[in-house]
Order: structure tokens, then C-alpha cells, then sequence
């Protein structure tokens, strides 16, 4: 920047610093003295904060004892002037008011605590003479600039000093500190300096000064940890925070890269769950066993555990996808582990509090689904040896991990869909057509059973040869009583919802289907017409669309299109 452009910045930055300090309203001519413009620009080290707002008018504008300083961007905007301070008279704008402290728009007195307005609106009243004349009054040589700018004598003067004077405990502090961190999004640095100043305020070290420490102070009852893993070839590296130099321990990867994922222990969010909805979970099991009531708990699955273990059960649920990551400016996809209690009664069994969080997984790529749940498996192996909830001892099992058809085989550690042996419940070798593709077209198969696949999966470990699309151990055939065959149920969304449901959709309405007695592509507009007139209850999540919006549905729109919509929109007499 030019010499010329820099004095005209600079030039304009006093200007509104006197404009600011006379309030004079509709922003009138303001004469600055060229010795008050020379002090200004000669300082090199006072920068030209902006100064957007227009200036104060009126009963809003600062007093004039307000002190103006140009060190620090905000000074200007909310410098006190404090009792007792060595600043010199010639450089204090007279007002003949006790010595006060200007805050935002008002000026609070120190003997009253009562806000005094500024009466500087006669001062905005007045003629341009008048400017001149204060101008005049206020001029200040150039060997007082340097003191009249001087941030320690202006804002710290020695024979003032700050002092604690609070019945407020140290833990109470910490307890405030942690909600400010919390409430307004701060980032550790941002704690770690808020830490620091509380500390150089106190006169000596009160809070930690570093986030590790400042965080062990509060129990952590969920006892959620990171899991650090490399970036090049998603290998696990463990709980701790790899070196510098730390190199991934596979040799054919030596990648140094490393990000880690979120691990939560769920055996404090079960006990929490399950005596705050203790009433409705007695209540709930009492009319299964009066009007039998179907439900999973019930099913031949965990009869077949019932059988085995006496003691009371608490079955749980996994599962995970993929999802958006919320307002994230990196494209990354965050996989959640969501685990539901299934002795919670079915009205909040699936309500979005009281889902469990057994860990998030928040990187590029999809996930290390094995390295990802084993975090989990370990825990859920502990809990199935019992936990104390209140008086009553319960075994933790885990009935059912529901994914998609992408995530189940890598978990099951077999082959894919579009894979020879590709089916997870039966052992159909599938065809290969028009040269690459795999399909399996209607015929009796032989089902996968537990034992089988138990065996196939230890076999394949050890040859290092798959067998019938089994590849080697699954991280899940660790945990007791859970069934590897059918504790990975089909999907229900993919496969019914988006899968055979938007399918049939698609059968009904292709116009290579004229000829077919299905086919009923010459009456959309009569189908559209009643759909559009179906007027659905507020449970559903939307309202039923145009046939052309179709391709954008999602899975709960095809559920009510099953349900609901399918036979009055399109049967035809």
C-alpha cells in the first residue's frame, strides 16, 4: 500500500475517532487539529481499526471523559477511565462529572452504580465555531502521543489492582468454565487461553492450563475413548495418541497418517435407560405375557437364550449406516453405532433419546467395519457376564446387528453380494450373465446355519482360502449366544422399501410392460388424481406427491405407498 492511500487510511481512522468522542449527529464536519491528525499518523504501531458503525448521537453517544485510544481495535469503543490513575488532565476530555466508566452505549458511575447518560447532545447542537473551539482546547503536543496511547497506564495503572473478591468456590468455577466451553462452541485452544487468563487475573495457578488436565477434572461415567487407527490401510494402532514418527506397523503399508474414531461404553446409558423407564418395562412385560403379545423378546431367539441362561435378560439391537455429517465443511460421511434396548416398550423403544451411542466413526471413506465394532464386541463379552441395576442382577445378550447389504458381509467377513456365494442365509452359488454380472435366479438352496459357518470360518482362517463366500472370523462370533447366521437379518429399508416396493413401482408403470395385465401406464392421471386427494393423518411423515417426484422418494414414503397408497390409487375394476 502507497504512502498516499496509508496517510488517507490513517487520516480518516482519527477522524472518526474524534467524531466518535463529540457525538455530533447526521455525522457533521468534525475539525481535527493537524497536530492531533500528525500524532496519529506518525505512531507506526497504532493500527486503523474499522469502523462501521456510524457514530454515537444523541443521549447514546459516550461521555467526555471518555478517554480515546487507539492501541487496541475495541479501546476506542469501551477504555474506563479509573480513579486514581496517573493519566494526565490535558489528556482527559473535562465533562465535570465524577470519574465514570463507559460501557457499550451507557455510562455507569462508580459512586452511584446508576447509568449517567452523556450529555454530549448539546455538544452535537452546537456551531461548527464551538468544534473549533474544543478542538483547540484539546490539542495535545507530540511528546504527550506516546503516553497518551499507552495501554498500561490507561487500562492497568499500578495503584489499582484487580482483586478477587467472591464466596464462589473453585469447583464451582471450573463447573462455569466448562458450561461457558460447552455453551458457546469454543475451541480447545480457545479454552486453554480462557484457562490462562483466569489464572494471570487470580495472581496464580487456580485452573489447569492444558485441555488434558482441565478434562480430567469432571467424571467421564460413559468412559468414551478414541481409537487411533492408520489412514493408508485402516489397521488399528490403539487408545493412544501415536508419535510423530510413528509409522503403521504393517510392512507393506508404512503409512504415517493417522485419525482415530469415537468408542462409548454403554453399560452406564443401559443402567440410566433402564431405571428411568423401569414402570413402563414392567408394565410393558405384563400385558405381553396377559394378551400375548408378539415382540422380539419373545421370539424363538431369545427363547432359545431363555433357555440357556435363568437369569433376567436385557437384549439389544445394533445398528449403523452412513449419514451426513450435520453443518461439516470437509466431506466426510459420520457412521454412528446405535444400540436399542428391546425391553423398552415399542412406543419409546425407538425414540431418538433413548437410542444408545456406541461409538462414531467420522473420517474420508467408508469405515474398517471390523475394527470399528470391536471396540464394541469386547465390551458387550464383559456385560454378558451380568450387571447390578439397582437390587437386580441382568446378562447383557446381543440379538440382532440389522445392516445394510454393503456393511453386512464385511462383517461377517464374507463375500458380497454381487459375489459368487454372495447370499448371507443360504448357499446358492449364484450365475454369472452377459459376461460380468451376478445373479441368482429362483431355485432351493441349502441354509446357512451357525455351527456350520462357525466352522467354515475357522477353516478359512486358517488356509487363508474362502469356502462358500466365507472369508475368515468375524470380530461378532466372539460374543456369546449370538447366532452369525441370523443375528444379521435382511434390511428392511434396502431390501422391501427401496428395493422391492420402488421395483414393483417401476413394473406397473414401464412402458415395456404395455402389453402385461399389470400394466397401468395409460391411467397415471387417474392415479395421480387420487393420490393427490388422499388426506393422511399427522403421524405420516409427508404427504403423498406427483407421480413425476416419485424418483426422489424415499424409504418412508415407499412404506406408505405399500400400506396405504398401492391398492385404492391402483386396483381398476
Amino acid at each position: 500500500m502507497d504512502t498516499r492511500i496509508r496517510n488517507k487510511r490513517h487520516y480518516y481512522t482519527a477522524k472518526e475517532f474524534f467524531h466518535a468522542k463529540y457525538g455530533h449527529k447526521r455525522r457533521k464536519r468534525t475539525v481535527v487539529t493537524k497536530s492531533q491528525i500528525d500524532a496519529v499518523e506518525a505512531n507506526p504501531k497504532i493500527p486503523t481499526p474499522d469502523m462501521e458503525k456510524p457514530p454515537l448521537v444523541g443521549s447514546e453517544a459516550p461521555s467526555t471523559s471518555f478517554l480515546v485510544h487507539a492501541e487496541h481495535p475495541i479501546l476506542p469503543m469501551i477504555t474506563p477511565i479509573i480513579e486514581g490513575d496517573n493519566v494526565s488532565s490535558e489528556r482527559t476530555l473535562k465533562s465535570g462529572k465524577p470519574s465514570t466508566s463507559y460501557y457499550g452505549n451507557n455510562e455507569y458511575s462508580r459512586d452511584s452504580g446508576q447509568s449517567n447518560l452523556s450529555d454530549s447532545s448539546d455538544a452535537s447542537s452546537s456551531s461548527n465555531d464551538e468544534d473549533n473551539n474544543k478542538s483547540e482546547q484539546f490539542r495535545c503536543s507530540d511528546e504527550d502521543v506516546n503516553d497518551w496511547f499507552d495501554v498500561r497506564k490507561m487500562i492497568f495503572p499500578e495503584n489499582n489492582k484487580f482483586k478477587f473478591d467472591s464466596a464462589v468456590t473453585l469447583g464451582e468455577v471450573h463447573l462455569m468454565i466448562l458450561n461457558y466451553y460447552i455453551r458457546h462452541h469454543l475451541t480447545q485452544s480457545a479454552l486453554v487461553d480462557l484457562l490462562k487468563m483466569l489464572n494471570i487475573m487470580a495472581g496464580s495457578k487456580i485452573c489447569a492450563e492444558s485441555y488434558e488436565t482441565f478434562s480430567a477434572m469432571f467424571p467421564n461415567p460413559y468412559n468414551h475413548h478414541r481409537v487411533y487407527y492408520c489412514m493408508e490401510c485402516q489397521s488399528g494402532v490403539g487408545n493412544s495418541a501415536p508419535n510423530h514418527d510413528t509409522v503403521c506397523s504393517i510392512p507393506e503399508c508404512g503409512g504415517k497418517n493417522f485419525d482415530f474414531f469415537m468408542a462409548i461404553s454403554i453399560e452406564q446409558q443401559i443402567k440410566e435407560t433402564m431405571i428411568k423407564y423401569q414402570k413402563d418395562i414392567l408394565d410393558y412385560e405384563s400385558m405381553v405375557r396377559q394378551e400375548l403379545v408378539s415382540d422380539i423378546n419373545n421370539g424363538r431367539v431369545v427363547k432359545n437364550i431363555n433357555s440357556k441362561i435363568p437369569d433376567k435378560l436385557i437384549t439389544l439391537s445394533v445398528n449403523t449406516d452412513g449419514a451426513a455429517a450435520y453443518r461439516w465443511s470437509i466431506n466426510k460421511p459420520c457412521y454412528p453405532i446405535f444400540v436399542t434396548i428391546n425391553n423398552l416398550p415399542p412406543r419409546i423403544r425407538f425414540d431418538k433419546n433413548n437410542l444408545l451411542l456406541a461409538g462414531i466413526w467420522l473420517s474420508k471413506g467408508e469405515p474398517n467395519i471390523p475394527l470399528f465394532f470391536k471396540e464394541f464386541c469386547e465390551e458387550v463379552i464383559k456385560l454378558g457376564d451380568g450387571i447390578m441395576i439397582g437390587s437386580e442382577s441382568y446378562k447383557i445378550v446381543v440379538v440382532q446387528n440389522c445392516l445394510d447389504s454393503v456393511a453386512r458381509p464385511k462383517l461377517q467377513n464374507s463375500t458380497q453380494f454381487n459375489g459368487k456365494f454372495g447370499c448371507s442365509l443360504c448357499l446358492h452359488e449364484g450365475k454369472i450373465i452377459h459376461g460380468n454380472q451376478q445373479r441368482y435366479p429362483f431355485k432351493k438352496s441349502q441354509c446357512r446355519n451357525h455351527d456350520d459357518t462357525r466352522r467354515l470360518m475357522i477353516e478359512a482362517h486358517n488356509t487363508g482360502i474362502p469356502i462358500n463366500g466365507i472369508k475368515g472370523l468375524s470380530v461378532f462370533l466372539s460374543i456369546p449366544h449370538f447366532d452369525i447366521i441370523t443375528g444379521f437379518p435382511p434390511d428392511y429399508m434396502h431390501a422391501v422399501l427401496l428395493g422391492v416396493v420402488r421395483q414393483m413401482w417401476e413394473l406397473f408403470t414401464a412402458s415395456t410392460n404395455h402389453s402385461k395385465p399389470f400394466y397401468i401406464g395409460q391411467k397415471l392421471k387417474e392415479v395421480e388424481t387420487r393420490l393427490l386427494n388422499i388426506r393422511v393423518p399427522s403421524s405420516f411423515p409427508r404427504y403423498p406427491g406427483k407421480i413425476e417426484d416419485m424418483k426422489k422418494n424415499k424409504a418412508s414414503d415407499w412404506e406408505s405407498m405399500l400400506f396405504h397408497y398401492f391398492y385404492p390409487c391402483t386396483i381398476f375394476t
